[in-house]
């Protein structure tokens, strides 16, 4: 059975919405993710762009993987307020001693760890860690690899 993406945080955001991926190297554990959210929630409720708070959730989906959407109807996110972010899940992965900036390697629904070259060749379902909108993570989350190759 495929698992499907937990999209209670970002109900009220609109599709268009901004969205960053970061995979983790390795799964968090329940302790990790629950003390992850936590963290999220607390940067989203502060986030701001040019002293103006940003409509923004945060979530760790599959245990694997921190998400932070910014819905940029009223606000958009500023080169500065990315910088922002990027700092904030930069810590994180400190924190938990994880590698959150490798864009070369996906997961599969079964956990099995694929370098981006090696997806033509994979018959697996793999989380599309890629996208950059809300609407493209509500739809496009979990794809077959030959797909996610051939939409990039």
């Amino acid at each position: 059975m495929l698992r499907t993406c937990d999209m209670e945080k970002f109900s009220q955001l609109s599709d268009n919405s901004k969205v960053w991926i970061y995979t983790s190297d390795r799964a968090f554990t329940a302790d990790e993710i629950a003390e992850i959210k936590k963290e999220l929630d607390a940067f989203t409720k502060e986030w701001a762009a040019h002293g103006s708070q940003l409509k923004a959730a945060g979530d760790v989906l599959e245990g694997r993987y921190i998400v932070i959407v910014a819905d940029e109807t009223q606000t958009g996110a500023s080169g500065c307020s990315i910088d922002t972010s990027v700092k904030f899940v930069r810590a994180i992965g400190q924190q938990y001693n994880v590698n959150l900036f490798d864009r070369m390697y996906f997961y599969s629904v079964d956990g099995t760890k694929i370098h981006f070259s090696d997806l033509v060749s994979s018959e697996l379902k793999v989380y599309n860690s890629m996208i950059t909108n809300l609407g493209e993570l509500r739809t496009n989350w979990l794809l077959d690899a030959q797909e996610l190759i051939a939409r990039r």
